[in-house]
Parts: C-alpha cells; structure tokens; sequence
C-alpha cells in the first residue's frame, strides 16, 4: 500500500503538458483570446485578405508560426497598444511570416508595431519576416513606431527579425520612428536585417523626432548587434527639429556592434542646433559602462555626415566608411 501510495502521488504531481492548438485560418487567428497563457502553431499560410484585427489582445502564450505566413490582414483598433497583437507580455512568437500587413490609421496611439504595439516583461520574438507591408499614421504615435512592434522593454529578447520592402508613413507628431522597433528599452536585438524599407516623415506641428531605419530610441542598457540595412531610405526633409541616422535616432546608455549599411539614402534638414543628422546615430547621451557604444561599424558614404552626435566624446572602435 505504501508503494502505490507513493506512485500515486507522484503521478499527480508531474506536470500536464498541453499540445498548441492549430491555427488554419484567420477567423481562429482573430479568434485568440484576451490574456490568454495558451499556445497556438500555425499549420498552412492563413489568408486574411478582407479581414479586420479589430481588437486588441493582451497576449501572454506562444505563437508558433511554423514556417508559415499571416497574409493580406488589416489591422485598426482604439486601444493605447496596436498591432496583430496590443501588448505581448512575457510570451514569445517565432518562425512566422507577415506578409502585406496593413495599418492605417487615424486615432492617437501610444505604440504602434505590426506584430505588437508594445513587448515586455522577458518576452521573446524570434525568427520574424515582414514583407511588403506597411503603417500609415496621420494623427501621429505619442511614442513609439515601427514596422515590428513600437515599444520593447523590461528584458525582451529579439532574434532574427528580417523586414523588407515595406513602408511607414508618418507625420512628426510620432515621437519615436524606427524601420523595425521604435523604442528598445533595457532590452536586445540580434541578427536583424532591413532591405527595401521605406520611411516618411512628415511636418505636421514642428515636433522633435527621432527617427532610423531600425530603432528610434535606443535606451537603458540595452544592445543591438548583428544587423544591417540595404537599399532603403529615409525621407524627412521638411522636420527640421530631431535625431536622425541610418541605424539608430537617438541612444543613451546602450550599444550598437557589428553593424552593415549599404547603398541607403536619407534626405534631412540641413544640419542645425535643433535637427542632428548622422550615418549611425542621431544622438548619443551617455555611454555604456566602459566598453564602446559603437564597435565595428561599416557604412557606404553618406554625404561626410558624422558617424553620431553627443555632446562628449564618445568610446567607440572600428568605424568604417566603404566603398
């Protein structure tokens, strides 16, 4: 009796785990629930040409995207966050494809992102590929806007996010502006490509921005590395109060190493006290610890502009203009 007692116990205390359910459409994929800890995977491209993410979604479980592709959706909500998903907080969502996303929006949000308006609390987004999709904001995005997702904070991890030939357009009411993130706070972003991207911005109210073909606002120890950007282009010519440059818009207290541009083309204002253009970052506050913020840098000419602007020197290591 004691041995089976024992057994038993044991077998009531190991852990139950759940298969993910699939996901074969996009009325299932609309049909994911608010806050929900569940897991999903996706088993064939899911069309959702005609269909409308009107809801935002709180999401905490995984997406798997095996592979696959969400195609054709278009996304429009009155919520702070906005994307497929408002926030995705501490769950993960990896090998999946967004493929002719849209946004077009007329409200005032917070942040705004394709995948997410907002990613937190050691979330982890991985393996991601837009392509041919785009966000258009004319009320402005009071802090952060990008292609990804808007915000990223409190130790997220993104990995692998390639994005191409997709667009944003945006007035200078949206603060930060970045090709794939528009804030990245105390969080990480390896191995990310941009290809073909195109960006906007606008004049609207004379606002300071920061816009970059990757990240706005790069802040709070967090570090960038691997990645590059080809063939795209910035365009914000009539903002004359801001941070701009090819990979970040303005940074404090982080890192960015091991990063290609190539054959990309940004039209600013000319350089003056309020609009700070640059080839790697608009505008550097403070370094990170005692190793350099900037480390093995290669870039294509960009009209002599400097490689950052701060108001200190700047420990920085390997920077490179290429042919």
């Amino acid at each position: 009796m004691k041995v089976r007692l024992l057994v038993s116990l044991i077998g009531f205390y190991l852990p139950v785990t759940f298969a993910a359910q699939n996901i074969e459409t996009c009325e299932q994929l609309l049909d994911i629930p608010n806050r929900t800890r569940e897991s999903y995977i996706l088993t064939q491209d899911v069309h959702c040409n005609g269909f409308i993410q009107n809801k935002a979604i709180d999401f905490k479980g995984s997406l798997d995207g095996n592979g696959y592709r969400i195609i054709g959706l278009e996304i429009g909500y009155d919520d702070t966050s906005m994307g497929l998903f408002s926030t995705i907080y501490g769950g993960s969502v990896f090998n999946l494809g967004l493929d002719s996303i849209v946004i077009n929006d007329s409200d005032r949000h917070s942040h705004v992102g394709l995948l997410a308006g907002s990613v937190g609390y050691d979330a982890v987004i991985s393996d991601i590929e837009i392509n041919t999709s785009s966000i258009r904001v004319t009320q402005g995005v009071s802090y952060g806007l990008g292609l990804l997702a808007g915000y990223v904070s409190k130790q997220s991890k993104l990995e692998g996010i390639r994005s191409d030939n997709s667009t944003i357009d945006a007035v200078d009411r949206s603060r930060y502006v970045g090709g794939l993130i528009g804030v990245l706070k105390n969080s990480s972003l390896n191995l990310a490509s941009v290809d073909g991207n195109k960006i906007n911005i606008s004049h609207d109210l004379g606002s300071d921005v920061s816009v970059a073909g990757l990240i706005g606002n790069l802040i709070e120890k967090s570090v960038v590395s691997n990645v590059s950007i080809k063939n795209s282009t910035i365009m914000a010519a009539s903002i004359y109060k801001g941070d701009g440059a090819t990979f970040i818009g303005r940074m404090n207290k982080s890192r960015l190493v091991n990063g290609l541009s190539i054959n990309n083309h940004m039209e600013f204002s000319d350089e003056s006290v309020q609009w700070r253009p640059a080839i790697a970052v608009g505008k550097i506050y403070k370094e990170y610890k005692s190793i350099p913020t900037l480390e093995n840098i290669r870039a294509s000419n960009m009209k002599n502009l400097p490689w950052y602007n701060s108001d200190s020197d700047i420990l920085t290591k390997d920077l490179k203009i290429i042919e």
